[in-house]
């Protein structure tokens, strides 16, 4: 199964979310596919995006996967990156953010 449109979600706050949220954008259009970003708190601008998207990834913390929850309802699969500094995150042991701030503090 190839991707022909694929979202991606990130958290508008969180500058290295946006940043990678950039590059999969770059990696996928590469391919081929069409690629939507929005910020996961435009959740009416995404589920407006979602007629034929293939996959929905998101990038971000809570706030941002309760929004990809809401997409993955829909019928749409989703694909959650941790990116989190208070590692919150039900089903999560450790967030990428979380790591950070222990290592770097």
């Amino acid at each position: 199964m190839s991707l022909k449109k694929v979202g991606i979600l990130y958290h508008p706050s969180i500058k290295a979310a946006q940043v990678k949220a950039k590059e999969l954008q770059q990696l996928l259009a590469a391919s081929g596919a069409t690629i939507w970003m929005c910020s996961a708190w435009a959740r009416q601008e995404a589920e407006a995006r979602l007629n034929d998207t293939d996959l929905v990834l998101t990038i971000g913390g809570d706030g941002t996967m309760t929004i990809a929850n809401m997409l993955a309802q829909k019928g749409v699969p989703v694909v959650g990156v941790p990116k989190t500094i208070d590692n919150d995150l039900y089903g999560t042991d450790i967030t990428f953010g979380h790591d950070t701030a222990v290592s770097i503090a």
